[in-house]
């Protein structure tokens, strides 16, 4: 993993993992993954109005574990979230994200391509509780594939940089690889969230006293 600030406002972000298996016997082969990530992340110094998190995504998976149907996989992911301060008590955030599969075998080949659009509004109720409503769609084949998701939040402040969220959507569906951190299955669900900052680790003036 390599993290660099290239500026106040922009830090580039890139991790790398690559995992092979090996199989031994009669049906000897290899199963070989790759996680290939690098974004960037801008954080507004000048207002602290804006952030947002831009991601590039390739994960590529071949397993010739199988000699009789070794198939092999590539897909490729984007995605960027942004928010925006509107005033003291009110944040809105938007989402959008793509994934291109491309998958073949012995027999045939398939792509595709899904994606997903969504957005949030964030009212601060007091200094430890907020609200929120979200909505979103993921489609596919076009327009012809679609899917909704639609449902409210609420959050506590539990202790420092951790909340407690709990909420309910009444449409939703399952894409772990377009939704990021947010939570779009149909029905109840209970979170934690902790955001990490500058301010959990000592700098070197802090540890010098």
């Amino acid at each position: 993993g390599f993290a660099a600030r290239l500026t106040d406002s922009w830090t580039f972000l890139g991790r790398n993992i690559l995992s092979t298996t090996t199989t031994k016997g009669t049906s000897s082969g290899t199963h070989l993954q790759d996680r290939m990530q690098f974004g960037f992340a801008l954080r507004d110094s000048a207002t602290n109005r804006w952030n947002a998190l831009s991601l590039f995504e390739v994960k590529t998976d071949h397993d010739s574990s199988q000699p009789a149907a070794p198939t092999r996989s590539t897909i490729g992911i984007f995605s960027t979230t942004a928010n925006y301060q509107i005033a003291a008590p009110l944040t809105f955030s938007g989402r959008y994200a793509a994934k291109w599969t491309i998958s073949n075998d012995s027999i045939l080949a398939s792509s595709a391509l899904t994606q997903l659009a969504g957005g949030r509004a964030t009212w601060d109720l007091t200094k430890k509780m907020d609200f929120g409503v979200a909505a979103s769609t993921t489609y596919s084949a076009g327009f012809a594939t679609r899917q909704y998701g639609m449902g409210v939040e609420t959050g506590y402040q539990i202790m420092g940089n951790l909340w407690f969220s709990t909420g309910y959507n009444l449409v939703g569906f399952r894409n772990p690889d377009l939704t990021g951190e947010d939570i779009t299955r149909k029905g109840a669900f209970i979170r934690l969230r902790f955001k990490f900052d500058e301010s959990i680790f000592p700098s070197r003036d802090r540890t010098r006293q």
